[in-house]
């Protein structure tokens, strides 16, 4: 169950702001990190293999200058897939920057608040209702299922800002 003080305000506000600032970074370098291939758009994704909630993923990306990672077409969806399996040792899932907190069964990505006009859910999902809102990506065949927010083991991923 989501906790009573999750704020989706808070994430809008903290997501905006730190996408508008050069400023959210922790000084640690990425040139070690392994990116995605670029889509056809110019960015790229990165996984990290750490667990943690929704609310510390959105704040990791930000901290780190990069954004939640949101997919707008079967491309992207297909170069994070690959990226994903050929990256991680097990399949696993990772979260994506979009929710429906606010507005039940419409999902927006964080860092742009548009709605997903691309889906890769899987048979039946989402299926969470009020309880499960925020969106994963199973590494091992990049289908997308609803989580509880709160669930805090799950891997952040992030894309670069093209």
């Amino acid at each position: 169950m989501m906790p009573t003080n999750f704020n989706f305000l808070y994430v809008v506000t903290f997501g905006l702001t730190c996408a508008l600032m050069t400023s959210c970074s922790l000084g640690r370098s990425l040139e070690t990190e392994v990116y995605s291939n670029r889509t056809q758009s110019g960015k790229q994704f990165i996984g990290y293999n750490l667990y943690m909630n929704f609310m510390d993923y959105i704040e990791h990306c930000h901290k780190l200058g990069l954004q939640p990672a949101n997919v707008l077409n079967k491309e992207e969806n297909d170069v994070l897939t690959t990226y994903l399996d050929g990256n991680f040792a097990d399949p696993k899932y990772f979260w994506l920057g979009g929710s429906d907190i606010g507005r039940e069964e419409r999902y927006y990505w964080i860092a742009s608040l548009s709605e997903f006009s691309f889906t890769s859910w899987g048979p039946g999902y989402p299926n969470g209702g009020r309880e499960e809102n925020c969106a994963t990506i199973y590494g091992g065949d990049g289908t997308w299922y609803d989580q509880y927010c709160s669930n805090d083991g799950v891997q952040p991923l992030c894309q670069t800002i093209p």
